[in-house]
């Protein structure tokens, strides 16, 4: 009857829509026409068989929603989570940082809404739904910022095990966020001599610095090399597997700072002006308090931190500090070999870019004896002995010895110790280091 038939269609419509509510079913996630009309006519079924084939394909069409719906509500929320879980696991004593103002916060804002159009951009070229990187819709373009080089460090973040929707989660700017979320570290905080401000990410993860002119053109002039040596680790790291005892999700074939990305933001002020910036890994980034932070060159003349530095609630101490006051590392063999190798490695590349100055940063954790040690699900480095657990890693490593640093070798030289101040030749610079490193701080235990 009529009657019969209207009541078809009005059941069988409601069914879907119902659906679409179920699964959340908003903006663009709508049922298309196909989806909504049974291949007959609205007078609905004839006969039991015509009614049990549109019963059929509406439920069909219902589960089909669904599981798309379902896909990504899973995506979205890990996305979401990697940001939330990644925030637990630094110790709250190794976070510093406070929100950025003044133009220091443009810089920031700019940064992270720049990434994440970024990772929009290349989501849609690979056909990937920004529902993937947790974001339902993508920003506008960003005229003002620029990638350099993306591809080359979107090789070195894939051989960190960093996906596009982990780092986007890490710096880029969240869905309804207006303010940045990066922490600057103020200047009474960040030790050396370098002017440059620092960020970092809301995790701690990430160091965000800003890149001199100098810093820029060296990174660029050595990129290509510097992935093909992280490759290279990365490929080492994999034939050897997972150390039984492994406690981090980091890998120590290379040493070497892990670059992620380097971006220019332009015209923040409306003169025109550039801000260059460097992302990188923290590694201080991990779950375990530091107790005590060394910065290792090698040298020993005027390698001990002044007393502006130590007032400081982190101080970072220097070569002649360790010496006075820390025994070396005892690592079992096989850890020391392993980890030696890699610096050498990593040192040998280093001579051949022309480069000095660099350091090797360790964090000191001191173990109480009844502490159960917490697996590192950040990527960092780390070696232990018996009492004290290390985080390391080299930094600095973007001076070239050029005219000046010459001069600088010639005259201190003169003035001071020969061959045992800082500056130096590569070639010597590197040999003192490895003998510093392997005779001071790290040994074979007994």
């Amino acid at each position: 009857s009529s009657l019969t038939k209207h009541l078809w269609f009005i059941c069988k419509t409601l069914l879907l829509m119902g659906g679409a509510y179920a699964c959340g079913a908003q903006g663009n996630d709508t049922i298309s026409s196909d989806e909504l009309n049974a291949p007959t006519d609205t007078a609905g079924p004839q006969t039991d068989k015509e009614f049990e084939e549109q019963e059929s394909q509406a439920a069909s069409a219902v589960q089909r929603i669904w599981r798309n719906r379902k896909a990504d509500w899973q995506k979205a929320a890990k996305a979401a989570v990697l940001t939330r879980t990644a925030i637990t696991k630094v110790d709250l004593e190794n976070k510093v940082g406070e929100a950025p103002q003044g133009w220091q916060r443009d810089v920031a804002l700019a940064l992270q809404r720049g990434i994440r159009y970024e990772a929009d951009t290349l989501a849609a070229k690979s056909g990937t739904s920004v529902r993937n990187l947790g974001t339902t819709r993508p920003l506008e373009p960003d005229r003002n910022f620029h990638s350099v080089e993306s591809e080359l460090f979107g090789r070195v973040r894939a051989a960190c095990g960093l996906t596009l929707a982990r780092y986007t989660a890490i710096m880029g700017l969240q869905e309804r966020q207006t303010e940045p979320s990066l922490r600057l570290v103020s200047s009474s905080d960040a030790a050396g001599k370098s002017s440059s401000f620092f960020f970092l990410s809301p995790d701690q993860q990430c160091i965000i610095k800003s890149c001199t002119p100098e810093d820029w053109r060296t990174l660029l002039q050595v990129l290509k090399k510097y992935v093909e040596r992280f490759e290279e680790a990365r490929e080492e790291a994999s034939k050897m597997g997972n150390h039984p005892k492994q406690r981090s999700s980091g890998f120590m074939e290379t040493l070497l700072p892990r670059y992620l990305g380097l971006y220019v933001l332009r015209n923040l002020s409306g003169d025109g002006a550039e801000v260059r910036v460097l992302v990188m890994f923290n590694i201080f980034g991990g779950s375990h308090k530091i107790h005590r932070r060394f910065d290792l060159k090698g040298s020993t003349v005027g390698r001990k931190a002044s007393q502006k530095e130590l007032v400081k609630k982190s101080p970072v101490l220097k070569d002649l500090d360790w010496v006075d006051s820390e025994k070396q590392l005892a690592l079992e063999e096989a850890d020391r070999d392993r980890f030696f190798a890699a610096l050498r490695r990593d040192v040998q590349c280093l001579q051949s870019w022309n480069l000095m100055d660099y350091s090797l940063l360790v964090g000191i954790h001191t173990r109480d004896p009844q502490e159960e040690l917490k697996y590192e699900v950040m990527p960092v480095v780390i070696i232990e002995d018996t009492s004290r657990l290390a985080y390391v890693g080299i930094v600095d490593i973007l001076t070239v010895y050029g005219v000046r640093k010459r001069a600088e070798t010639f005259f201190k030289g003169q003035l001071a110790c020969g061959r045992d101040v800082s500056c130096q030749h590569p070639k010597y610079y590197g040999e003192r280091f490895l003998k510093f490193i392997l005779d001071t701080v790290v040994a074979v235990r007994d």
